[in-house]
């Protein structure tokens, strides 16, 4: 809280509390369909515009670089509130288009963008995707507050099964669903349970998804909280001075009166038992309000002077008072201290049978501010240690909160002071943003001045993963921005700075951030930014790898002459431009294959051949070379382990005798175990279940499962599915439909699920990701294999 105090003239004074603005906002964008067919088509962009700040936003306003108009349900946002927007475009290419939302609190602006791209090639046809979302809480009016529970009522209205890809509440956490998959014309059921402890009204989304396409839903959903009566009023006082020398002098009581009900106050009186009747500059009391009264008196009397004081008021006819406040000054008295000197300040001695002797005191404060805070709200205790001293020896310590209504001293990260009052249990309460805090406590609060430095942050920025600090050129990277917790951070600024050029990106959802290197070596920086977090920063290598060409040595005329294509690591490289510069100066251009290899018959010239390679991303090969000879060299008969090469020399065979055994028993014997691993590696049949086979489908594992088995029996609706999907043919042909015979139909009416069933009556294992399945084909002597070990 920042308080600012003015007298105006009038005995008392006045509060005005502010709260650090923080205003952000975000974006999350998705286009339907993401794949057009050649020509292009209709795609509908939807916005999901969140305001994640702590002010309400106005003035909502979202683009769309390559759709317009877009249209938002709102202009104005809450705090956590949420709304859909959403554009219509013809497009006829590949398009990649940026949104940006912005929004304005008071004077400052805040923005933020988001991105979706298109690919006009292919396309499902005939399919339309739909969902539709209804939110219910239990109760509508909650008295005092409590617990609500939500109920999300997700159906799929469309024609294609969806997969449930993300559901979301502003203001509740987290979301339980029993399945991620809805099936067409089926619904289900979400619940959540939040504690609500005033009127609230949250937004829930869902998004849901069938191959490349998306489609989403929001909706609101409000309980009111209906506080009961609480009638109640405080009052703390506190003293300019708790010691007097002697003779007196004059001291101000500070009296602090607060409504810590929730129901407004009227004829509100304070009185004390030794100054009467305290005129304060306001009779009546907001819940939650407070004001601060004050009474300047000249003490003069020796020795401890007590008064107390309460404060009565009124809701509408109901009186209500507070506990009695009580204050304690001594005055002091000239004590002699027989050296012929006196002590004027003097407090009576604290151990009987000792002389009184000369007395001194010593102040000392301390806080519970801490180095690093988050940003938010904090209270932070502060006490005042006060010592006494007899003759230079410790007598007395007492430690008591700092006085209510104490002037602290808040400088603020843009060098702005403010005043800070402590409450009644000498705390210091302040809403901090982001940055850096000096807090002062003037001396006159405790005898010394203190100084305490805040930093107010969220925490550091960490790039992950932290060790690719290599690259190729032209190479796709993904990096994740994350906390110190190891949270995924989103819309965090990232700033690319690249060999070629600088990037802007903003992490998404996932913290994900994407991007490719471009085609010049060198290094370049990657820096995560974010309002309230420390950065961080990875430097990169971008290489250029080189390629290696080889080549047979000499080969006969009209013989194939082959090549291949590697890079550093020996991996073969595919796609590189050979170029072979034939006997005569004929060049030859050849493309490699997935083996790195190209080949020519085009050997009818003897002479010198030179090859090299290219590719763009690799550094030249070097030049390799090779002969055509002519004259074509027969190997003999007689030569059983072949000729040296290039002559017509026989090779010498090597003795075949290891382990004193004859080479055809060694080999008898290796094809015995061949035949023993192939016997028990052979792939086998299985049952998958439409749950695995889903997952699959969504985790891009369903031709890794296909390649395990060389049969795998699925559902009629499954089958028709894979079928149908725009996948290679030989993952479609390891699909076979199994229906119920009459020994299956038996099956399931012992077991009551249909793949144990169907797998039972196969003879075969059932592949499954769901516990109950595994459980029931267990009970049915049916062998399981689960989803999660393939």
């Amino acid at each position: 809280m920042i308080v600012n105090t003015s007298s105006g003239g009038k005995t008392g004074t006045s509060e005005t509390a502010l709260n650090i603005a923080n205003p952000s906002i975000s974006i999350f964008k998705l286009a339907n369909p993401t794949s057009l067919p050649a020509g292009g088509g209709s795609v509908t962009y939807y916005y999901i515009v969140n305001n994640t700040g702590n002010v309400p936003l106005s003035n909502l306003n979202v683009s769309d670089d390559n759709c317009s108009p877009v249209i938002c349900s709102k202009t104005a946002l809450a705090v956590n509130d949420l709304t859909m927007c959403t554009c219509t475009a013809n497009i006829s290419q590949n398009t990649t288009n940026i949104a940006n939302v912005t929004a304005w609190y008071q004077q400052q602006k805040v923005n933020a963008i988001a991105t979706a791209t298109v690919d006009c090639r292919t396309c499902p046809t005939c399919q339309k995707l739909g969902i539709s979302l209804t939110k219910t809480p239990n109760a509508i009016n909650l008295t005092g507050g409590g617990n609500v529970v939500y109920y999300y009522n997700i159906t799929n209205t469309g024609n294609v099964n969806l997969s449930i890809t993300y559901i979301y509440d502003n203001k509740c956490s987290p979301v339980n669903c029993s399945t991620n998959n809805l099936a067409v014309n089926n619904s289900m059921i979400c619940t959540c349970t939040a504690t609500l402890t005033q009127t609230t009204m949250n937004t829930a989304f869902v998004l849901a998804n069938y191959s490349t396409m998306n489609t989403g839903a929001i909706a609101n959903a409000t309980v009111n909280v209906i506080p009961p009566s609480n009638i109640s009023i405080s009052l703390s006082k506190t003293a300019s001075s708790y010691t007097l020398p002697a003779g007196g002098g004059n001291v101000t009581y500070y009296y602090v009166v607060k409504n810590t009900g929730n129901v407004p106050l009227t004829n509100i009186v304070l009185n004390d038992d030794k100054l009467g009747t305290i005129t304060c500059h306001e009779t009546q009391l907001a819940a939650g309000a407070n004001m601060t009264c004050t009474k300047t008196t000249t003490l003069t009397q020796v020795g401890n002077i007590v008064n107390t004081a309460n404060v009565t008021a009124n809701y509408l006819t109901t009186p209500i008072a507070s506990a009695p406040a009580t204050v304690t000054v001594y005055v002091g008295t000239v004590i002699s201290t027989g050296s012929g000197r006196s002590c004027t300040t003097c407090v009576p001695q604290q151990y009987h049978g000792i002389p009184v002797g000369e007395i001194t005191t010593t102040q000392q404060i301390s806080t519970a501010i801490p180095d690093t805070t988050t940003p938010r709200s904090h209270c932070f205790k502060t006490e005042c240690t006060t010592n006494t001293y007899q003759d230079g020896k410790l007598t007395v310590s007492i430690t008591k909160n700092v006085s209510s209504a104490a002037n602290i001293i808040l400088t603020l990260p843009n060098g702005n002071n403010v005043n800070v009052h402590t409450n009644a249990n000498g705390e210091i309460c302040y809403q901090f943003g982001c940055g850096i805090y000096t807090t002062t406590i003037p001396k006159e609060v405790c005898g010394e001045e203190y100084s305490k430095t805040i930093t107010s942050t969220y925490g550091k920025l960490y790039i992950t993963p932290s060790d690719l600090t290599k690259a190729k050129v032209n190479e796709t990277l993904t990096y994740f921005i994350k906390d110190d917790g190891g949270n995924a951070i989103k819309n965090a600024n990232v700033n690319i700075i690249l060999s070629d050029g600088n990037l802007v990106k903003a992490s998404d959802y996932n913290g994900k951030v994407t991007f490719n290197v471009g085609e010049k070596e060198g290094s370049y920086t990657l820096t995560a930014q974010k309002d309230c977090y420390e950065n961080d920063t990875l430097t990169i290598t971008i290489g250029m790898p080189k390629l290696a060409i080889t080549c047979g040595s000499q080969v006969n005329i009209n013989e194939t002459l082959c090549c291949y294509v590697k890079d550093q690591g020996g991996n073969n490289v595919e796609g590189a431009n050979v170029k072979l510069t034939m006997p005569g100066g004929k060049e030859i251009q050849l493309i490699s294959d997935a083996n790195g290899k190209v080949c020519t018959n085009e050997t009818q010239i003897n002479g010198d051949v030179t090859a090299a390679a290219s590719k763009k991303g690799y550094k030249d090969s070097d030049i390799a070379t090779s002969k055509i000879t002519t004259e074509e060299i027969i190997c003999p008969k007689e030569c059983k382990c072949g000729c040296e090469e290039g002559t017509a020399t026989c090779k010498p065979c090597p003795e075949c005798n290891i382990f004193g055994l004859p080479c055809w028993i060694l080999l008898l014997l290796l094809l015995l175990i061949a035949l023993l691993l192939f016997l028990l590696l052979r792939k086998k049949k299985i049952y998958a279940d439409e749950e695995s086979v889903n997952k699959a489908i969504k985790e891009g594992q369903l031709e890794n499962i296909s390649n395990k088995y060389s049969k795998i029996y699925v559902s009629k609706k499954v089958y028709d599915n894979i079928q149908g999907m725009g996948i290679k043919n030989k993952i479609k042909n390891k699909f076979e439909f199994a229906d119920l015979n009459e020994k299956g139909k038996k099956y399931l009416k012992e077991c009551g699920n249909e793949h144990v069933a169907r797998a039972k009556q196969l003879e075969v294992d059932i592949l499954t990701s769901n516990d109950e399945t595994a459980k029931n084909a267990e009970e049915n002597k049916v062998k399981v294999k689960k989803y999660e070990e393939i």
